[in-house]
């Protein structure tokens, strides 16, 4: 799918609130723009019609209260499928009161954001030295569980950001400043050697959406299965280990002893489906409609999310009627599953081709060999990956995709186990389970990084996973 074939992103909200004063733009006051989106986002007050501006005591609670229903809700049903009145059943309290303390649903998401960016801020400002050394690797490792920690309780802020941030401009701008400062902070506190090799928005990409990814893909296990997920602690160490080797080489990590793996895959089969679609006997003409079918449902989820998108916006796009939809889907559901199944299955198949390098991975031939396979995953990840998120944020709601989704996982950490197993450090099932969740390249900032994607990514494989030291 090309950006051609999308839907014209959805208008988004202009707030009637004044624009926040940022330094550097002439009408500032020349404190740092994070303190400017704070003051948009996370203010605590009361709409502007409310009785008084300022909340007592008890107003605080409710307030509150509202916020964790609201939390709730958008882990549920996600940004844009959130109502007020679903918050407000949630939350126990009436459509009134919730006008009180915010003027809509953006505004309350806003609040949300607010909170998260200031405990990202906090995070940062008391992240100690990413040194090459012991001391380093702890100050990484402490940094790592706080970031899981704040993810953990807010993650439903995380999962609906991308849509607020697409309908919502002060959302979106001031996702922007929050990444500005990050970056600069985090850049303050990286040794220079690795800013060497990376450039300070690279690092800021690189420790975010490693942490995003492992916490997002250890809550799928989790869901589906506990007791196959790996343990917490465990892998914060190990990605901590995979995340300070990519930035400083050999002289990075050593600190998670060598376990060999118990669950390398040798023969892969193809990935389980989960389709929903009646294509039994279908003929040219048949087979065609569906393709046609199945290609405006990619188009319409991509653009508009699970939630929002409607069997009448596919039937628009794809140029036909209800009533052909109808047979060949059931439901909205069931497309998706369509879709969802020929998504994961191209990316399983890129997967789990990743080449064996043997013994020898800083090798010239095995540089080539694997480099030409990340050019073809980054080149099929751009085409399927929204619509394989979208697949892993429902399959806890849809039996059939957590089936699937569970039984590809499994297979895919086999086949990346495989390819670790020759190397003789670090605890290799762990770090398998790591590196799925570092090929799902979609966290913040991933766009602004271009043609440095590719290259990120065989890099971190290389430096990260495979302990080799040369650069490119």
């Amino acid at each position: 799918m090309t950006s051609s074939d999308a839907a014209p992103r959805r208008q988004r909200k202009r707030s009637t609130e004044p624009a926040p004063e940022v330094a550097g733009n002439g009408t500032g006051t020349g404190t740092d723009p994070g303190d400017d989106l704070l003051d948009v986002i996370g203010v605590q007050r009361r709409a502007p019609f409310g009785d008084t501006p300022t909340v007592g005591a008890r107003g605080t609670r409710t307030q509150q209260r509202i916020l964790r229903a609201a939390l709730e809700v958008f882990g549920e049903v996600g940004y844009h499928a959130c109502r007020v009145e679903r918050i407000t059943r949630a939350a126990g309290c009436s459509r009134p009161s919730f006008y009180q303390y915010f003027s809509s649903k953006e505004d309350l998401f806003r609040q949300l954001a607010g909170e998260v960016a200031r405990e990202l801020f906090r995070i940062a400002d008391d992240m100690g030295e990413i040194t090459p050394d012991e001391a380093g690797w702890h100050a990484l490792r402490a940094w790592l569980a706080e970031y899981s920690d704040l993810r953990d309780r807010y993650w439903p802020v995380f999962a609906a950001y991308a849509a607020a941030e697409g309908s919502d401009d002060l959302v979106a701008s001031g996702s922007a400043r929050v990444g500005r400062r990050q970056t600069r902070a985090l850049a303050a506190k990286i040794d220079p050697s690795a800013l060497r090799v990376y450039d300070p928005e690279v690092v800021m990409y690189l420790l975010s959406n490693a942490v995003d990814r492992a916490s997002l893909y250890r809550h799928f296990l989790v869901t589906a299965d506990a007791e196959r997920a790996p343990e917490r602690e465990r892998m914060l160490d190990c990605l901590a280990e995979v995340l300070h080797r990519s930035l400083f080489g050999r002289r990075g990590g050593g600190m998670v002893e060598h376990r060999p793996s118990t669950r390398v895959v040798r023969d892969v089969p193809r990935l389980p489906g989960a389709d929903g679609a009646r294509s039994d006997g279908l003929g040219p003409a048949g087979a065609e409609t569906r393709t046609k079918l199945l290609d405006a449902a990619a188009a319409t989820f991509a653009a508009r999310g699970y939630f929002d998108a409607r069997v009448d916006d596919i039937v628009e796009r794809a140029g036909t009627s209800h009533g052909t939809f109808y047979r060949y889907f059931e439901n909205k559901d069931a497309v998706f599953r369509a879709v969802a199944a020929r998504s994961a299955g191209r990316t399983f198949d890129i997967i789990v081709s990743i080449p064996d390098l043997g013994d020898e991975p800083a090798t010239s031939a095995a540089t080539r060999r694997l480099r030409a396979w990340v050019d073809g995953y980054m080149a099929t990840w751009v085409d399927e990956g929204p619509i394989f998120r979208l697949w892993l944020q429902a399959f806890g709601r849809d039996e059939v995709l957590a089936r699937a989704t569970s039984r590809g996982l499994e297979v895919i950490w086999g086949v990346l186990a495989r390819f670790l197993s020759q190397r003789e450090f670090g605890d290799v099932d762990v770090d398998a389970f790591l590196l799925i969740a570092m090929l799902d390249l979609g966290g913040p900032g991933f766009e602004r990084l271009g043609d440095q994607r590719s290259d990120l990514l065989l890099e971190v494989i290389r430096r990260g996973f495979l302990g080799v030291d040369a650069r490119l």
